[in-house]
């Protein structure tokens, strides 16, 4: 936390072909003057796996799996994502956001391993399409996604908290779960493997009123598929989407 010194992340680059890779987070200690303050309680760490060939419009990182869920008394925080392509590049990426106790100029560190693994046995494919990227406020967004998976399993997708999910005009959802920051989707039917899985839904952009910080860009997804209890996010269905103004409804 005593910045300059100090390090608020730690990156680096993987080659995956067609499978499940997986990043995976393990918190170990603190050291530094400071370290009591934290009473032992982890650190969170956002844990991010970026698309390095192929980034969203405008140069923008394109998201192809995310966790954020080091935090809470857990130590341990994992992002999957599965593909079926060609070798390509994924940036890994490790942010430390937030440590119990400590404030920044604090002599904290936080020591953690961060590791990689790959598994060529499952692979999905998948893609988003919407109405566009830039809304104004209370505008409404259909997004329709695929899901092609080598294995069966229920399907989620990641909605910013800012976004109001229209569950009643979209047959396709059954829930909706909050949990860091992120609307999670959850749909009632389950992708079936070796086929194109199709689903559709409506959100609206934040209403007229909204405070400035409710105003920028925002990430939706990536989709992630539910194989043996872990959820594996899918490549190329994440987007990002800019509310510019307000509403011009009367």
């Amino acid at each position: 936390m005593n910045l300059p010194e100090d390090s608020r992340a730690v990156a680096g680059y993987v080659t995956a072909s067609s499978g499940t890779f997986t990043a995976t987070i393990d918190f170990d200690h603190y050291s530094g003057g400071n370290k009591g303050q934290t009473n032992g309680q982890p650190p969170q760490i956002d844990l991010f796996i970026y698309d390095a060939e192929t980034p969203a419009p405008h140069g923008d990182p394109n998201v192809v799996a995310r966790s954020t869920t080091l935090n809470s008394g857990t130590t341990t925080a994992s992002a999957s994502f599965g593909r079926n392509a060609e070798d390509s590049v994924y940036y890994v990426v490790a942010k430390l956001t937030n440590v119990p106790g400590a404030v920044n100029g604090d002599d904290v560190q936080a020591h953690f391993d961060l590791s990689v693994s790959f598994d060529s046995g499952v692979f999905v494919s998948g893609t988003r399409s919407d109405d566009g990227s830039v809304f104004t406020a209370g505008q409404t967004d259909e997004m329709s996604l695929t899901v092609n998976p080598s294995e069966s399993g229920l399907v989620r997708d990641a909605v910013p908290t800012e976004w109001d999910v229209l569950t009643d005009a979209s047959d396709d959802i059954d829930r909706i779960e909050q949990t860091n920051g992120v609307k999670y989707v959850y749909f009632t039917k389950t992708a079936a493997a070796d086929m194109k899985n199709e689903y559709t839904y409506l959100v609206e952009a934040p209403e007229k009123g909204s405070a400035v910080s409710d105003t920028g860009q925002y990430t939706f997804g990536p989709v992630e598929l539910q194989i043996n209890d872990e959820w594996i996010a899918v490549n190329g269905t994440s987007e990002n989407n800019t509310v510019v103004g307000l509403s011009t409804d009367l």
